[in-house]
């Protein structure tokens, strides 16, 4: 017999070139499901996503830019929005992708039994890796265990209908819906730039196996491939612009030097989404440069 959760929304999955981070399209459609709205942009901001260029050096090179990391604050951004995030282990001990070969046993025989449990109480899980070619490195939701074993769900640019995993998920977290916690807008958008200022200035927990902010940046100028360069700076511009409406709306109603501060970031953002646009112009080491100087000054603004 098949064991499955909830059904959800497969319209929070459709692929979207603008709207990059799985991760946020999985918590929304998670979110929704216990009627907790919040768009793609709040939830990129509360995830900390949107001001995050990560690099992990030690990674396979399709999976070095802007896939590792994501989910450093997933854990507490989620119980903001009423949902409880249980992981299957800790970060520091999930495997590096790809997983070896026995952690696919391993998945199996002990997490498998775990996520079964969790979907008879009609609890997803949102998961990381093991989805089909070419969305393996995505995140997704596992709504249901197949009468084999094997785990099925949703990830973004897969389609409307549940796909089975290929592998098992390096990285596994049982939803459940939690009490809300309302907050001061102030308070939330504190929040929010308390773990931006993590990000830009590097401080994830080593654990998390990646490189952000003016690291990651640097990271990059030493690139020369411009098909690397180019998706992750144009990447970085999307996070960063549709960020900024989100962080002024929270704003309204702050006092006035937190909106001095807001005013200040949100400028230095734009200009990197400037720059970014002119990257058919510019040589591929002044803009990263003139980047880099930009979170230079993010960094030493936000708390």
């Amino acid at each position: 017999m098949k064991t499955q959760a909830t059904p959800l929304a497969a319209s929070h999955f459709a692929d979207n070139p603008n709207q990059s981070e799985t991760l946020a399209h999985c918590l929304a459609a998670i979110c929704a499901g216990w009627q907790r709205d919040a768009t793609y942009g709040e939830l990129c901001c509360a995830l900390g996503t949107a001001m995050m260029v990560s690099c992990s050096r030690s990674a396979r090179s399709v999976d070095r830019w802007n896939i590792f990391g994501r989910h450093a604050f997933v854990e507490e951004a989620s119980r903001e929005l009423g949902v409880e995030l249980r992981p299957l282990h800790p970060p520091q001990a999930a495997p590096s992708p790809p997983a070896p070969d026995e952690f696919d046993l391993h998945w199996r025989d002990s997490y498998v039994p775990l996520v079964r449990l969790s979907l008879a109480r009609g609890e997803p899980v949102l998961a990381w890796m093991g989805w089909p070619p070419p969305h393996d490195s995505q995140w997704g939701v596992i709504t249901a265990i197949d009468i084999d074993g094997v785990a099925r769900g949703l990830t973004p640019g897969c389609g409307s209908e549940p796909v089975r995993l290929v592998g098992p998920a390096v990285q596994a977290y049982c939803a459940s819906a939690a009490e809300q916690i309302r907050r001061p807008n102030q308070d939330r958008l504190e929040s929010m730039l308390r773990r931006f200022g993590s990000i830009v200035r590097n401080e994830l927990q080593v654990d998390f196996g990646v490189m952000t902010g003016v690291a990651a940046l640097a990271a990059l100028r030493e690139e020369t491939n411009p098909e690397i360069i180019s998706p992750v700076l144009r990447r970085m511009a999307a996070d960063r612009a549709a960020a900024i409406p989100t962080l002024r709306a929270l704003a309204t109603g702050a006092n006035t030097s937190f909106q001095s501060l807001l005013d200040h970031v949100a400028h230095a953002m734009d200009r990197q989404c400037e720059c970014v646009a002119r990257i058919e112009q510019l040589s591929a080491e002044e803009l990263v440069g003139s980047l880099i100087e930009l979170e230079s000054r993010i960094a030493a603004l936000l708390p």
